[in-house]
């Protein structure tokens, strides 16, 4: 087969791999071709390809316009046996097996987090995703944009990482090359001055820690209009004043010291948000946001936050992130600005370790100053989830080495939760011995509780063919005892709301969803068991307004929100919705299929329906517990009368017809 090779960082070239440069007529062709490319196999329906590229056509024109695009692109593939480009029916991809990407190298060797690897990716990133081109469609433009801050940000991060692990390493002429490069890359961040700063005066270079200085005072007063922070004006002071044959006071900075032990939860201080919209009556703005943050992330219970008069104090203290998290005992620094410019509003937020200096995470949020209360409420809630979220990654990141022997309560049900995401039996098996470890180090520790309550909730998907009675039942006596011990775990209530809505009982159903949602409102698990919740009890409004906010505040679950939210879109009769969605979803479990497989009947893709439902016979027969001669009446039997709990019996019904007209005896 032809193999096909694409750089798209810094530019764009598709060379087959003889080295033969693919040259399209024009630049649509292109972006069709990069698209199919990054898609990297997943096929891509005619809709929505003729919808990215053409969306001021109609519909015809714009199908004629991709239908050219792609006889254009067979040719100069030289594709005459049609083996790279992949059409059939209505999808369109590329075969995956004959592609080479740069982007897609990136990013798995960005993931894999070894510090060669992260050299690897660095040297691979040349620049902006795809840079120079540039097509007529707003649609595409669009996509591409969120792809290049995603990239960009990403490519930033490597750095990051990079140099805190150098850092950890001594490895200090390699830390200041990646410093450097960082400050570069991204010339706004203050941290990476800190470093060089450190890092020079550690080796008795001063004028050049200086000279650092001096380029983070320049750069700041260029971009932003602001001074460096206290903590870089206060380093800057520190080498000045230290003698030339004394010992840097910042040489130990290569070292990390390790913060006070805290019981068994990640720990944070969240610093005043800094007002920088030069006005101080405007002060109760960048206060107000800083309280909020504070409160609403006190109640997460896994985590230990500082609270807000600590924060004031030590903050005015001490003039270092290091010696604000020694004063407290803590583990991160969440720090940011906010600044009003007529109706525009900017927040900034990140989180730090302030031990290293590395920035775990970072975003901006640009809104309009009316209806100031709910863009806080809504800033707070992405802040909110977004720090839990890497701060959970962060940890996992520091116990993925230890033996499960050596694990605690707390990391256990961290290592669950890991375990749960992959969305397979054997990581549901997995994470229900982690949990129940848990439970037995400490058994007054809700939280394992709550994730044995999940693991037996979830057992109907995973252990098919095995009645669920048992397991459900001891799912609702788990999460009973998890809301004995901690009567504010909103993890427990989500899963005494699903055992309440399998048990027929709607009201308590909805009682405990509530109060989950009142208790853990930004939790992942939460909101999107009261999507699910709520489209079975028929509310959907909620249930699509509860999607929409997971997807915003929970980018890394997409495929979770997703799933949740074709299903309610399926229950108001809204199939091609669905099907839209269905699309979009990265990893599909076995289960889903006999839904997607009925949704793709009812709108009319019966070549879809039909190699979908061969699909979830095949997968779902893999994992069936049951009969071993059971066969595809049965698989559907399974997912349509046992699995979902059905609450208005046209809704079973509908995806009853829809399986039949798949293919699937029912």
């Amino acid at each position: 087969m032809t193999n096909l090779n694409f750089r798209m960082l810094g530019g764009f070239e598709a060379r087959l791999d003889g080295g033969q440069m693919i040259s399209s007529a024009t630049r649509k062709t292109d972006a069709l071709l990069a698209y199919l490319a990054l898609s990297h196999g997943k096929p891509k329906s005619r809709d929505h390809l003729s919808g990215l590229l053409w969306s001021d056509r109609a519909e015809g024109q714009a199908r004629s316009s991709l239908r050219q695009s792609l006889s254009a692109l067979r040719r100069v593939m030289h594709d005459k046996d049609k083996t790279i480009l992949q059409v059939e029916g209505e999808t369109i991809s590329l075969a995956a097996d004959s592609l080479e990407v740069d982007v897609v190298k990136f990013e798995n060797l960005a993931a894999e987090g070894s510090s060669g690897n992260l050299g690897l990716a660095d040297k691979l990133y040349q620049g902006q995703l795809l840079d120079g081109l540039k097509i007529r469609d707003p649609v595409f433009n669009e996509w591409l944009d969120a792809e290049r801050f995603r990239i960009d940000n990403l490519a930033v991060n490597v750095l990051e990482r990079l140099l805190a692990i150098l850092l950890k390493e001594r490895n200090s002429d390699a830390a200041i090359a990646i410093a450097q490069r960082l400050i570069a890359r991204d010339p706004l961040r203050e941290s990476a001055y800190r470093t060089l700063m450190r890092l020079y005066s550690a080796q008795d270079q001063r004028g050049l820690a200086a000279r650092e200085f001096d380029r983070c005072c320049e750069t700041l007063a260029a971009e932003l209009q602001i001074e460096p922070s206290p903590a870089t004006i206060g380093l800057y002071k520190q080498i000045l004043a230290s003698d030339s044959n004394d010992t840097s006071p910042d040489s130990t900075a290569l070292a990390t010291p390790a913060p006070p032990p805290l019981p068994s939860k990640p720990s944070l201080v969240i610093l005043p948000f800094a007002n920088l919209s030069g006005d101080p009556d405007q002060s109760y703005l960048s206060d107000g946001l800083t309280e909020d943050v504070i409160t609403t992330m006190s109640r997460f219970q896994s985590l230990f936050v500082i609270g807000v008069e600590s924060a004031l104090a030590s903050n005015e203290r001490a003039s270092s992130h290091s010696e604000i998290a020694q004063d407290l005992g803590v583990e991160y620094v969440v720090n940011g600005s906010i600044r009003k410019s007529g109706d525009s509003l900017r927040v900034t937020a990140q989180l730090i370790d302030p031990f290293t200096g590395h920035r775990l995470w970072t975003e901006r949020y640009d809104r309009q100053f009316s209806d100031i209360f709910e863009i806080q409420d809504e800033i707070v809630a992405n802040i909110v989830s977004a720090l839990s979220i890497n701060i959970e990654r962060a940890q996992v990141e520091l116990i993925r080495h230890r033996s499960v022997d050596t694990l605690g309560a707390y990391d256990c049900c961290l290592r669950a939760r890991q375990c749960l995401w992959k969305w397979t039996a054997d990581g549901f098996t997995e994470a229900r011995l982690l949990f129940e470890k848990a439970a037995n180090l400490d058994p007054d520790f809700a939280p394992a509780w709550a994730g044995l309550a999940r693991v037996c909730n979830k057992e109907a998907y995973f252990r098919p063919g095995i009645d669920p009675g048992p397991s459900l039942a001891t799912a609702h006596e788990f999460a009973q005892k998890a809301v004995s011990i901690d009567p504010k775990s909103g993890l427990a209530y989500a899963q005494l709301s699903w055992s309440y809505l399998c048990r027929k009982d709607y009201e308590l159903a909805r009682q405990c969803l509530d109060l989950a949602t009142q208790f853990d409102p930004n939790e992942s698990e939460v909101l999107n068991l009261r999507v699910y919740v709520l489209g079975f009890l028929g509310d959907y409004d909620a249930a699509l307004e509860a999607a929409d906010f997971g997807l915003r505040v929970n980018p890394f679950n997409r495929d979770y929100y997703l799933d949740a939210k074709g299903m309610t879109l399926f229950f108001m009769g809204r199939e091609h919705e669905s099907s839209q969605l269905g699309e979009l979803i990265q990893n599909t479990v076995p289960d889903c299929l006999a839904w997607n497989a009925a949704i793709y009947a009812l709108v009319g893709d019966q070549e879809a329906a039909v190699r979908t439902a061969e699909r979830f016979v095949r997968e779902f027969g893999a994992i069936w517990k049951g009969d071993p001669d059971a066969g595809a009446a049965e698989f559907a039997h399974w997912v349509a009368c046992v699995a979902n709990p059905f609450v208005f019996e046209e809704h079973r019904q509908r995806l009853v017809l829809g399986m039949r007209l798949a293919g699937l005896p029912i």
